[in-house]
């Protein structure tokens, strides 16, 4: 078990339907189920509790969080990071580019807003929160003295039971939609080889009955100059008793080296080609439980202080 502070119970304040935000409440949940801690979600922020909130909150919500931080300067406040931020050079990249880089992928002016949001959000709260260990958010502190960040444990699986299914190829995709990832859907679709996708926003029912009928969830990157994975993505597979694969990316946070990372080549048939699903599952899970121990280890002290509102 998790060990955890006697402040047990945590203000998720979430002012938007948490429609693309399921995996990670599930990662948060479970923090909790194997802590004793308490996450309950709410369209208000909580004085008496610790809040935490996902950054790209709204103009408004921003304005509605420094009035309450005005009011109540003592309560503890913490900003989940989900955007892959990063300081090189003194030149800030958004998503491994640098933010007014511009190409058929990504506008610089977006990449801008959301990077000004979310400095902006850190004058009024406590703590950047990363869930895990992604994302890493190198260099920030070399800008921005006195910012603290704190790392989430991770959850175990548990039980870990695989979904056993009869096709060993055959893949199930879910998230946002991309021209890339259409793209590479397409190829699967034409190899015979994707059972389903499903797009956000979707149901949850719908989700999980898909990703049940298939043997493998995949991960695909945004675009080809992508190199993550998503890792609250793999992990609700796993939750769900599903092994992932990963095409086109090279990460190496801990659960994105758990699975296998392929890439996308004129080899694709050969690259696809599976051992059984339910092996594949139970090595995953193996292999995540054993690197997530020493990582738990090192954040545990922090993680209690930021609980405590001391970090």
């Amino acid at each position: 078990m998790i060990e955890t502070s006697q402040k047990n119970t945590i203000n998720i304040w979430c002012p938007f339907p948490p429609t693309y935000l399921t995996d990670q409440l599930l990662f948060l949940k479970n923090i909790g189920r194997q802590s004793g801690l308490i996450f309950r979600i709410s369209d208000k922020l909580n004085p008496s509790e610790t809040n935490l909130f996902f950054e790209g909150i709204s103009i408004h919500d921003l304005k509605v969080l420094a009035a309450f931080k005005t009011t109540f300067p003592e309560t503890n406040v913490g900003i989940i990071a989900t955007e892959y931020i990063e300081v090189i050079e003194n030149n800030f990249h958004f998503y491994g580019k640098k933010i007014y880089q511009t190409d058929k992928y990504r506008n610089p002016l977006v990449s801008l807003s959301r990077l000004k949001r979310f400095l902006v959000c850190l004058d009024f709260a406590d703590t950047i929160v990363i869930l895990g260990d992604s994302p890493a958010l190198s260099g920030l502190t070399d800008i921005f003295a006195g910012l603290k960040i704190v790392n989430t444990p991770f959850p175990k699986i548990e039980p870990a039971n695989h979904a056993r299914h009869t096709s060993t190829n055959s893949f199930y995709f879910s998230g946002k939609s991309t021209p890339y990832r259409n793209q590479v859907l397409n190829r699967l679709k034409n190899k015979g080889l994707l059972r389903c996708s499903t797009f956000f926003p979707m149901s949850e029912k719908q989700r999980k009955q898909r990703l049940r009928d298939c043997a493998f969830q995949i991960n695909i990157p945004q675009d080809k100059h992508w190199k993550w994975v998503s890792g609250m993505r793999v992990y609700y597979g796993w939750i769900n008793g599903k092994p992932s694969l990963s095409l086109g990316t090279n990460d190496q946070t801990i659960i994105a080296t758990c699975i296998d990372q392929k890439k996308i080549d004129h080899e694709f048939n050969k690259c696809l080609v599976m051992t059984s699903p339910e092996k594949v599952f139970h090595e995953q899970i193996r292999n995540y439980h054993a690197k997530i121990a020493p990582h738990n280890l090192l954040v545990k002290s922090k993680w209690h202080r930021f609980l405590d509102g001391a970090v």
